[in-house]
């Protein structure tokens, strides 16, 4: 059985390592790896933005907004494909009761430009960047 709870002290270091798995950071904009204190920091500021999700007494994924006020999701590689960040991310929009909420999804995100769609986000815009080594 699922459940979401509310971030907290406890879940930190859960989300800091799922921020930190390889497949994240080649997914996310930020890819360096997070220390630590640099997590600790961040979440003293913006624990409230996220959220945790449970299955069988063990955090399984997260979901949350940034302070940017983007969609930070992520879920367990072993716990993947099967509905568990939908779930998360229709409880965020329940939660926040907000239609206006967006993601920056990379468009070699596959799953998660799926995910955003199925759950009715709809691509608005492109981003440009220069070359790689600029």
């Amino acid at each position: 059985m699922l459940s979401i709870v509310n971030n907290s002290p406890d879940y930190w270091e859960f989300i800091r390592s799922l921020r930190n798995d390889k497949q994240a950071r080649e997914n996310s904009m930020n890819h360096h790896i997070i220390t630590f204190d640099e997590h600790a920091n961040y979440m003293k500021k913006f624990q409230d933005r996220y959220y945790v999700c449970i299955e069988n007494n063990k955090p399984i994924g997260y979901v949350g907004r940034n302070p940017q006020g983007y969609i930070s999701i992520a879920v367990l590689s072993e716990a993947r494909g099967k509905g568990i960040a939908k779930y998360m991310l229709q409880y965020l929009r329940q939660k926040l009761k907000e239609n206006n909420l967006q993601a920056i999804v990379s468009l070699t995100n596959e799953r998660s430009i799926r995910l955003f769609e199925t759950c009715g986000f709809v691509k608005k815009y492109y981003i440009f960047e220069g070359e790689k080594d600029d």
